[in-house]
């Protein structure tokens, strides 16, 4: 799908223009809603990554061969709630990302900010920990990890 390579390359403004039009044209795209939510992520619009994430969720069966685009999009939905509402409401969506795909490194990374906030640093270090063992090219949770922790 080229808003997903688009969105890859950082290109966000043309992405979400190939986003939106697959959405006009196949209203029930998850996944081009699911990039959407990404982008709209990245131009830290968190409502609109929250409207995006919900709709995917609530139009993505609970199916197996879903549960991986399930958990993706629980985290983008996490990360989005972590910045605009709070730490309560993220950590439910990143809990249940992370318990779906344990290896989600983003997921991991954005519940360690929660743990981080909340001052439980012991579960912000084993998140880092855990998202830089499954991405070795993590680099932003293995510096955090060594400056920190």
């Amino acid at each position: 799908m080229l808003g997903a390579a688009l969105l890859h390359r950082g290109e966000l403004v043309l992405a979400f223009a190939q986003l939106d039009r697959v959405l006009e044209i196949e209203p029930m795209n998850t996944r081009a809603r699911a990039l959407r939510a990404a982008t709209r992520l990245e131009f830290r619009d968190d409502r609109g990554a929250i409207a995006d994430a919900e709709r995917t969720l609530a139009d993505t069966p609970r199916a197996l061969e879903k549960l991986e685009q399930r958990a993706w999009v629980l985290a983008i939905r996490g990360e989005a709630k972590r910045r605009a509402y709070g730490l309560d409401l993220a950590l439910t969506d990143l809990d249940e990302s992370i318990r779906i795909d344990p290896d989600n490194a983003f997921a991991l990374r954005s519940r360690a900010l929660v743990h981080a906030s909340i001052g439980d640093f012991g579960a912000a270090r084993r998140d880092l920990a855990r998202a830089a063992a499954v991405r070795t090219s993590d680099l932003l949770a293995r510096t955090v990890l060594e400056k920190h922790y």
